[in-house]
């Protein structure tokens, strides 16, 4: 069921409740006639961006945090922050919608949180460990649902959202990160915890980060997650960056960042599923480092990647990767610039060298602009099945030619 503060005690600007809960005796309001945690020295958000709302903000969600699966939501309107909003054990925040374009010329939705040119912190939203956070209890089951977060004012170097050190069951959804200088999604571990001291279990679905400074979302340590319908476009650095841990990917993109689309420098078991990379200036895929888990792709699709034309990268790009890479199904192909500008790339489609440990092909069709499969230098140990390559340009290639199986 769900409950609202009345709409005379919400004034502009004010947030609203949404919590699940069990009777009537539980509505909010019972905490105190016409009760509004906003109604404190710290005044009501301010949708105008006028003045600093990160105190309300986070005066709000503390209060929250004491009736766990609280999830408070914004009005209308741009929230400027000059410090971190904190998102506590079993709460969340909320706007109306997020948003999936943020190019010049399109509409945005109406909920922003904007850190503004004087703001201090590491990231717009941060959820920490109860070290961090001086909470009772680990920092679990903790939600950001239908947000804008608007970087571009921002101080070079501050992400989007962070989360660190081992909170888990954080939900992700329905989220545009954009403009900011550092990460869009950054995870750091906490080395006050022996072991697993790394965000954990957690559930994204419909995020867009587009135009971050640095990499999309980085993956360090982070594991038992999973990624659905997630974007990053046009970042600086690395699209998504894996760095051990484990996760599923599912119909996720990466396109137009400034290195590799998808970077695994040390493998937990990943599966990527469903999804694709577009014109990013160095290879798709690339997996490097070790790892004792092996990594899988399946129905996977490169195109165009290494748009500086590159010989020392590809679609699919393995370079020295100590664990097994099982791929079925994978389709690489090259192009240009939306605009015909630029060079046809990749020139190759799947690279294999410096040794990996072991690489098997099923049933993929590999597109490079000059090599399908390139396997010219150390390629380590590798299987083919139902493995075509071709090349050429996208509209004038090669007939496919099938590669031999191998024994």
């Amino acid at each position: 069921m769900t409950y609202t503060i009345p709409p005379a005690t919400r004034a502009p600007g004010q947030l609203g409740y949404i919590a699940d809960q069990n009777n009537t005796a539980d509505v909010l309001t019972g905490m105190g006639a016409g009760w509004n945690p906003l109604n404190t020295a710290y005044g009501p958000a301010d949708p105008t961006g006028a003045t600093d709302s990160a105190p309300a903000l986070n005066a709000t969600l503390a209060a929250a945090a004491a009736k766990p699966g609280t999830v408070p939501w914004l009005s209308p309107g741009t929230y400027r922050i000059d410090s971190p909003v904190y998102l506590p054990p079993a709460t969340g925040l909320e706007g109306r919608m997020g948003a999936w374009t943020s190019a010049a010329g399109t509409t945005m939705p109406a909920v922003t949180l904007k850190p503004s040119g004087t703001f201090a912190g590491a990231a717009a939203v941060i959820v920490q460990d109860a070290h961090l956070g001086g909470y009772a209890a680990q920092n679990t089951n903790a939600q950001l649902r239908h947000l804008v977060l608007d970087g571009s004012a921002a101080p070079a170097g501050v992400h989007g959202i962070q989360l660190s050190g081992p909170v888990w069951g954080i939900t992700l959804e329905d989220l545009c990160i954009r403009a900011f200088g550092g990460n869009g999604i950054a995870t750091v571990q906490d080395a006050f915890y022996a072991g697993q001291n790394y965000p954990y279990g957690i559930h994204a679905s419909r995020v867009k980060v587009d135009g971050c400074g640095a990499t999309g979302i980085g993956l360090n340590n982070t594991t038992d997650s999973t990624w659905y319908d997630v974007q990053v476009i046009g970042c600086g650095a690395n699209g998504w960056t894996l760095s051990g841990g484990g996760h599923q990917l599912i119909a996720c993109r990466s396109e137009w960042n400034g290195s590799a689309g998808y970077s695994v420098s040390a493998a937990g078991p990943h599966q990527f599923v469903g999804c694709r990379t577009d014109r990013n200036a160095a290879s798709g895929w690339v997996f490097s480092g070790t790892g004792n888990y092996p990594v899988t792709m399946t129905g996977c699709r490169a195109g165009r990647d290494v748009s500086s034309g590159s010989a020392t990268g590809a679609g699919v790009r393995v370079n020295g990767a100590a664990y097994p890479i099982v791929i079925d199904g994978l389709v690489v192909y090259p192009g240009v610039n939306d605009d015909g500008t630029g060079l046809s790339t990749p020139v190759n489609a799947v690279q294999l060298t410096g040794t990996p440990l072991l690489t098997a092909l099923t049933g993929c069709l590999l597109h490079g602009n000059t090599t399908g499969l390139d396997v010219s230098v150390n390629p380590g140990a590798y299987s083919l099945r139902a493995v075509y390559t071709r090349t050429g340009a996208i509209g004038s290639p090669t007939a496919p030619a099938l590669a031999a199986d191998t024994a």
